[in-house]
């Protein structure tokens, strides 16, 4: 699978990609139908989804593009992240109970994958070349195996939880109001 950059500029500084990252994370949401608002500068996440009537906290990390990361016998292209640490220089170490979940951002091609709890090691890696493909005997990680659903059902909130589009809630509501109208009808 071939992933195409999205021809954006060069965010100016570290704060400009982080607030970048957490404003396509939160389109991202906003998109497929969830509730989302981004937080204040002093919350410790950085994105809030509304999701069974749970706020559910999501800390937002960005990186600008993939960097050779070596291998048994070759260098293979991955987006890395280091996880276990806020602030300026990484001076901070995160409380386990500061967020729910991590969302990874790539900033040149506008990918992003929410990680679960369990998933919530120092250093995350994914692949850049997105397709899996098998490296001696092992798989790397692909952006294609963290959707926002299967975070969500680690938490005990499964996709089930929500209308998961947004062009569905119109529908939704039609087949409630036509429902009423049946039994209005039948009575």
């Amino acid at each position: 699978m071939r992933v195409e950059k999205i021809g954006l500029a060069e965010p100016r500084d570290a704060l400009t990609a982080g607030i970048a990252a957490e404003h396509l994370v939160c389109a991202d949401l906003l998109l497929r139908g969830w509730r989302a608002f981004m937080t204040d500068q002093s919350c410790p996440y950085d994105v809030a989804l509304e999701c069974r009537g749970r706020l559910v906290r999501v800390q937002v990390k960005a990186t600008r593009a993939p960097k050779p990361t070596p291998q048994r016998r070759t260098l293979v292209k991955t987006y890395q992240w280091h996880v276990r640490r806020a602030g300026k220089g990484g001076r901070r170490v995160y409380a386990r109970d500061e967020f729910d979940l991590l969302a990874l951002v790539a900033l040149d091609t506008g990918r992003i994958a929410y990680m679960p709890p369990s998933r919530h090691l120092q250093t995350i890696f994914i692949r850049a070349d997105g397709d899996g493909e098998r490296l001696g005997g092992k798989t790397g990680k692909t952006f294609q195996q963290f959707g926002i659903e299967g975070a969500l059902a680690e938490l005990g909130l499964g996709a089930s939880a929500e209308i998961s589009s947004i062009a569905e809630r119109p529908l939704a509501r039609a087949r409630d109001r036509d429902a009423d109208l049946f039994r209005d009808a039948v009575a």
